[in-house]
């Protein structure tokens, strides 16, 4: 189940196509024409300014596209498409299998010299995607 409901200050085909390759669903009364994407638990939405007082536990993400999909991605029952990171060494990467425990166990990647690392990592939380995201952060 998708955990972080967010918002960005955009609203693009393009940015709408990547929530959908996260796995999550337009709200089918939508017609898109606002200016704003909410994310919330799984389905997205177009809203507009005032949404933000409404929703005030959804994250503003601004105009930042990176930092929208990451908090957009978490789940509590899959690791796809989310962010881990190895915080002794702020190594991050990104998970492309649906349990990471299970990519952990692969012998490949027990023998791989960088498994060190990978076996030490952990989801980012929401404040770790907000802090490494921010440094990208564009100005709405």
């Amino acid at each position: 189940m998708f955990t972080q409901p967010c918002f960005i200050r955009k609203n693009t085909p393009e940015l709408r196509e990547k929530l959908q390759k996260l796995g999550q669903r337009a709200n089918t009364l939508d017609d898109f024409k606002e200016e704003w994407l909410a994310a919330n638990y799984g389905m997205y939405i177009s809203v507009q300014d005032g949404f933000q007082h409404l929703h005030p536990n959804d994250i503003d993400c601004g105009t930042n596209e990176e930092l929208f999909l990451a908090l957009a991605a978490l789940q509590d029952d899959s690791d796809e498409n989310q962010w881990f990171v190895y915080p002794n060494e702020n190594n991050w990467f990104k998970c492309y299998d649906n349990n990471i425990e299970e990519v952990r166990n692969e012998p490949s990647i027990r023998m791989s010299c960088q498994s060190a690392w990978f076996y030490k990592s952990h989801k980012a939380t929401v404040q770790e995607l907000i802090e490494h995201f921010s440094k990208k952060e564009e100005k709405p």
